[in-house]
């Protein structure tokens, strides 16, 4: 069995999503077709972004897609996702930061969650710093933060 690099496994996933919105198979993306893929994405763009996309698509304004336009900018449209994700990441994890010691430790958590009208035990905050804490030095650091958001309740 081969082994397939990340970058082929990408790639073959771009392909099989410019193949789902390719309706009548002939190797172009058309305008109607984009406006599907916008939607599928859950994407809802101002019309100065739609604007823009299709600007940056259409090359020859023949309100044609090419497929390899096509996968680059859903790579970048991707890739703004996941930056914008990060900074929302970041800004949360600021926020219960109280002293910008870069961890969130029970005491910080407390006062964020009394703020918010949550007054738990000690017990209670500590039991929650120790699910997120897992290098068990007691305390929440960013990528701890970012693992226990990301990481589906079971």
């Amino acid at each position: 069995m081969s082994q397939i690099s990340k970058e082929q496994e990408e790639e073959e996933v771009w392909e099989e999503v410019f193949q789902l919105f390719d309706k009548d198979r002939n190797g172009h993306i058309s305008r109607d077709e984009l406006g599907r893929v916008f939607r599928a994405l859950d994407l809802d763009p101002s019309q100065k972004e739609l604007d823009q996309a299709l600007k940056e698509l259409d090359k020859d304004g023949n309100g044609i897609f090419e497929k390899d336009d096509f996968k680059m900018y859903l790579k970048k449209v991707k890739r703004s996702s996941y930056d914008e994700r990060k900074q929302e990441m970041m800004q949360a994890f600021s926020l219960l930061d109280k002293n910008n010691d870069k961890f969130i430790d029970a005491k910080e958590l407390s006062q964020v969650l009394t703020s918010l009208g949550e007054v738990l035990s000690e017990a209670e905050i500590n039991a929650m710093i120790q699910v997120a804490d897992t290098n068990k030095d007691g305390k929440i650091d960013y990528e701890e933060f970012v693992k226990f958001i990301l990481t589906p309740c079971l």
